[in-house]
C-alpha cells in the first residue's frame, strides 16, 4: 500500500511539472523579429499548448498567420509559420522566451536570427 501511494504521488508531481512547463507559454507574446539588413517586424505570437502540441498564430504586418508543425518538449517549443519559410524556436527562461528563427533562402538566404519574446501586458 505504502509503495503504491508513494508511486502515486510521483506520478502526480511529474504531471504537475509538465503541465506547469507548458502552461507557461500559453497566452500573447511580443517581439520584434529580425528580416536582415537591420529590419524588424513587430509581432505578437499567441500560443496555446495541449499536451506536446503547440497551436496558435502571429500577428504581424497587419495580418494573423497560423502556427504549424508546433511542438512543445519541457520548456522548449519550435514550429513553422503557414505561408512563410522559415523555422522557429525557443526555450523558455523566466517571464521571456529565447527565440530563433532559421530562414532557408529567400530574401534572408541561409541564416539563423534570435531575438527575445515578451508576455504581452
Amino acid at each position: 500500500m505504502k509503495k503504491t501511494l508513494s508511486f502515486a504521488a510521483l506520478l502526480l508531481m511529474l504531471v504537475l511539472t509538465a503541465t506547469a512547463a507548458d502552461s507557461g507559454f500559453n497566452g500573447a507574446w511580443n517581439a520584434d523579429v529580425p528580416r536582415g539588413n537591420g529590419r524588424i517586424i513587430p509581432a505578437t505570437f499567441t500560443f496555446e499548448v495541449d499536451g506536446n502540441t503547440l497551436s496558435g498564430s502571429i500577428h504581424a504586418l497587419d495580418q494573423d498567420f497560423a502556427i504549424t508543425d508546433g511542438k512543445v518538449k519541457d520548456d522548449e517549443i519550435s514550429f513553422t509559420v503557414e505561408g512563410a519559410t522559415g523555422a522557429f524556436s525557443g526555450k523558455l527562461d523566466g517571464s521571456q522566451i529565447k527565440m530563433k528563427v532559421k530562414y532557408d533562402g529567400g530574401e534572408n538566404g541561409n541564416r539563423t536570427m534570435t531575438f527575445v519574446a515578451k508576455h504581452a501586458s
